[in-house]
């Protein structure tokens, strides 16, 4: 039995429930994580990660957000509460938080690809297809489709 009170063991157990496909259960223990200290970018990460795998995007956001603000540099965070933007409709927020990723490291083809479908989605189409296109110069074996589907 793990000591409710010993982070790192709660965190790792709560990350080894996750992989195993028990999110409700590691919810519970990086809960718990969190109370103990507010200062984990990783809890707040797996627990958005949990909630996103429950099928509670909205929720996912706020913890998204706390990742974030605890460790701006993580691209994960920023990549994945983009999707949780972009599937809540939200496609000017998940194309910000794209450019983010862009600023840091511009050689992610599937940056500029989810970037170019938050353009097309916010009525922008020639430069949503601009990034599908740039998307495909990177490299992204899906290029074709994505603009075959939205670029004709």
């Amino acid at each position: 039995e793990i000591d409710k009170d010993n982070v790192d063991a709660l965190l790792s157990k709560a990350i080894v429930l996750a992989g195993t496909g028990k999110f409700k259960e590691s919810v519970v223990d990086l809960d718990r994580v969190i109370t103990l200290n507010q200062t984990i970018p990783d809890a707040y990460l797996y627990r958005a990660l949990c909630k996103l795998q429950l099928g509670d995007v909205p929720n996912s956001i706020p913890d998204f957000d706390k990742t974030i603000e605890i460790a701006p540099e993580n691209l994960n965070a920023i990549f994945y509460r983009a999707n949780a933007k972009f599937e809540l409709k939200d496609y000017q927020g998940a194309k910000d938080d794209m450019n983010k990723i862009i600023a840091v490291n511009p050689n992610i083809p599937n940056s500029y690809a989810f970037r170019g479908l938050c353009d097309i989605n916010l009525g922008n189409q020639k430069a949503g297809c601009d990034d599908l296109k740039k998307s495909k110069e990177l490299g992204l074996p899906e290029a074709d489709t994505l603009l075959y589907q939205h670029c004709k």
